[in-house]
Formats: C-alpha cells, sequence, structure tokens
C-alpha cells in the first residue's frame, strides 16, 4: 500500500485581496519582531488587535503545547514553536472550492509561529488528515518540513493529537522544503514536524479529511508500506 505523504500542486496563487487580515497583521508584525520569547504571544497579538481564535479548546490547546519541549537528535532540549491562528473567511474559501478543490474543507487558517523557536516538535494533527500550505514567509532560509516513523513501528499513521518528544525515538522518512507562494498538500495523519524556523513562519492551512483527487501533484511522494521506502512521482 502506498501512503500518501507530500506534494506540490499544479495550481493559482490565492490573491491577496481574499485575505482581509493584512491590515492587522502589518500592525502586528513589528511587535513581534523585537518578541521576547518569555511572552506570550496570543495574549500579545490580543492586545495589538489582531484577531485570534479565542475559545476554550483553543485555549486549552495553547496552554499545553505552548510550553512542550522536544529532545533533538544531539540530545539538545529546546522548546518547540507553537502555531497561532485565526479563520479565513468565506471568500477565500470559496475561492478554494472553486480553483482547487471541491473537497470538503475542515478548517482553514491563517497561522503564524512563536518568534525565537527553531523547531515545531513531531506530531500528528488534532483537527485533520491533510492539509493544504500556502506559505507567506518560511520562517528561515533552511527550514523543512520533516515526515518521521517511529522506530520498531512499521504503521505510520498515528491518531488525532498523537506527538513524540525525543527524536531519538524517530526515523526520518521524508523532507520537503516548501516554496513560496506555492500550494503544497502534505499529510497530517503521519508524525511531521517543522526545523530551522528561528524567525515568524506564516501560513495559510487549508485542512481536509480526504486526499484531494481532483488536483494535479508535482513531484507527489508516497510511503511504500510494502518496501517500507518512499517513491516519488513526478506527475499527475
Amino acid at each position: 500500500m502506498k501512503i500518501f505523504l507530500h506534494a506540490e500542486l499544479d495550481a493559482p496563487s490565492l490573491p491577496t485581496h481574499l485575505y482581509d487580515h493584512e491590515q492587522e497583521w502589518e500592525k502586528l508584525q513589528p511587535v513581534l519582531d523585537r518578541f521576547d520569547i518569555s511572552q506570550d504571544a496570543t495574549h500579545l497579538a490580543r492586545e495589538v488587535g489582531y484577531k485570534l481564535v479565542n475559545d476554550q479548546d483553543y485555549d486549552k490547546s495553547y496552554r499545553k503545547q505552548k510550553n512542550r519541549q522536544v529532545t533533538l537528535p544531539n540530545n539538545e532540549i529546546t522548546k518547540s514553536a507553537h502555531s497561532h491562528w485565526n479563520l479565513l473567511d468565506d471568500h477565500a474559501t470559496g475561492w478554494i472550492e472553486q480553483n482547487i478543490t471541491k473537497h470538503k474543507i475542515t478548517d482553514a487558517r491563517h497561522c503564524f509561529t512563536t518568534p525565537g523557536r527553531k523547531v515545531i516538535g513531531a506530531h500528528r494533527d488534532l483537527t485533520r488528515n491533510f492539509v493544504l500550505m500556502y506559505l507567506l514567509s518560511n520562517g528561515g532560509d533552511d527550514h523543512a518540513t520533516v515526515f518521521y516513523r517511529e522506530k520498531g513501528h512499521d504503521d505510520i499513521d498515528r491518531e488525532y493529537g498523537y506527538h513524540v518528544d525525543d527524536y531519538n525515538q524517530l526515523e526520518e522518512i521524508s523532507r520537503i522544503q516548501i516554496k513560496l507562494n506555492t500550494w503544497t498538500l502534505i499529510s497530517a495523519s503521519v508524525l511531521h514536524g517543522v526545523e530551522n524556523i528561528p524567525n515568524i513562519r506564516r501560513s495559510f492551512m487549508i485542512g481536509f479529511r480526504d486526499v484531494l483527487s481532483d488536483v494535479k501533484y508535482k513531484n507527489a511522494v508516497y510511503w511504500d508500506t510494502e518496501t517500507q521506502q518512499t517513491i516519488v512521482k513526478h506527475s499527475g
């Protein structure tokens, strides 16, 4: 069996006028550029009027994740970056449905990471199986999104919210450097993380339950469960 990991899409760019929070972001970014990682970026954003999602489930998840520590392969212990986000409006999601895919969207977000934290620890997403990403700023020149399997486990799919904090328990199976202003689909059900992002990483993330079947992929990467290796399909 072949399990989808990631692929670039042959799809049009998202028009900037469809995103209605640019003025708020322009007000927030210079504040975050002077951000001290001991501060709470969520509260800071709200103080300058940035419309972050604010509900009990999100706040509970944020409190749990904001102090998450991970052990890197060199045994360095560091705090994981956390994504802060708000929801894209109906104009943006309508454009995606009209121009990208008809698949049902589970959530559509504008996200930015905690400045000063260089990794997003290996995890399986909480609300979606696949994420269509549109990267606005990469967080660092050497950024990479990395996919893993746990050592001693053949199955790479994990339950919602699962994460591994010790990278010595993980084996890398694929990595991708997502391009700016390009739609890229990644699996959210396989353990994945982001490395080398000391600066703010900003993106649109569109969630789906099912892999997209009505789009054209470029350089799609799959995990072959029989050979326990990755395979690349260059187009289609």
